[in-house]
């Protein structure tokens, strides 16, 4: 059976409705980053939103047959390159740097992030698309890399904040504020994301290949 049949088309339009949806939530992300609304609530206010948000995508892609379309056909390529917006942990560096940040959050975090941007860039060049067993390998574990870090940084920064909000206050602050109300969720949801799209891949390229 050929590779290609085995994922869905990725000529299917994204539905209008769908790109709206993303740019309302950023656009809101945005307004609730700039009035300031936002800035240094309690931690455990912080970690309801990254899950709540995580929790709402999820739910989106699983019960919404529009966005579980989308999900499902969307190239792998754009879901891995997503992942350059953890470039963001040269921010975590250089707000450290200027003491806005606690080490023990900014450099975990920042060369952790910059790591799993830096080798996004090679697996969407030279692991997409998954066509073998050493691709598709390469993808998961590289995926599993990746949410294990951004889970980390998640816990991390929690910990920190909830022994002392004042010092993660840089993370509330607009613009780093996205990171917990847009880019962090959706960074954990297309994480799950992928998974689920190599487990669909994987029985037929085993097939292809002579492996099952």
């Amino acid at each position: 059976m050929p590779i290609a049949s085995s994922v869905p088309s990725t000529s299917t339009a994204w539905p209008r409705r769908l790109v709206l949806t993303l740019g309302g939530w950023f656009g809101l992300a945005v307004l609730v980053g700039l009035s300031g609304v936002f800035y240094q609530p309690p931690a455990f206010v912080v970690g309801v939103t990254i899950w709540g948000l995580v929790a709402a995508a999820l739910a989106a892609g699983y019960l919404v047959p529009a966005f579980r379309q989308w999900a499902l056909t969307i190239p792998l390529w754009m879901l891995v390159l997503y992942h350059v917006t953890r470039f963001v942990g040269i921010a975590f560096l250089v707000l450290h740097a200027r003491g806005d940040l606690p080490a023990e959050f900014a450099l975990f975090a920042g060369w952790g992030d910059i790591f799993v941007a830096s080798t996004a860039i090679g697996v969407a060049l030279f692991a997409l698309p998954a066509t073998s067993r050493r691709r598709w390998w390469t993808v998961l574990i590289w995926n599993v890399v990746g949410l294990f870090d951004i889970l980390s940084v998640v816990g991390r920064g929690l910990q920190l904040g909830l022994a002392d909000m004042q010092q993660m206050a840089a993370i509330t602050a607009f613009p780093m504020s996205l990171l917990p109300t847009f880019i962090v969720p959706l960074i954990i949801a297309t994480h799950v994301l992928i998974f689920i799209r190599l487990r669909r891949l994987y029985p037929h390229l085993a097939s292809a290949e002579g492996l099952v």
